[in-house]
């Protein structure tokens, strides 16, 4: 069987160098990793980031169980960015 891990925080991890354009990023379980739209109904959102935003632990008694069921076995990280003024060859790493 699968062993059972728990969640009890999330720490966000930018990138120096291009923290400036990351707008925003959420973090979600789902089924598997097919395409987006064909998970979008189960999918459960565990975590979401904006600028100020250093992250957060849960008491030492609290958790909550990730790849707890058969909706819950994939992460999905979706990350936004914000570049107005264009600039060019960037690659981030966050």
């Amino acid at each position: 069987g699968q062993s059972m891990i728990t969640m009890i925080g999330a720490l966000p991890i930018l990138d120096e160098d291009t923290a400036k354009f990351v707008h925003h990023f959420t973090v979600s379980l789902q089924k598997d990793c097919s395409s987006f739209r064909s998970n979008i109904v189960t999918r459960t959102m565990v975590y979401a980031w904006a600028p100020g935003d250093e992250g957060w632990v849960l008491p030492d008694d609290v958790g909550f169980p990730v790849f707890d069921n058969v909706n819950n076995q994939a992460v999905y990280l979706q990350i936004h960015y914000d570049n107005p003024s264009l600039v060019a060859g960037e690659k981030d790493s966050s």
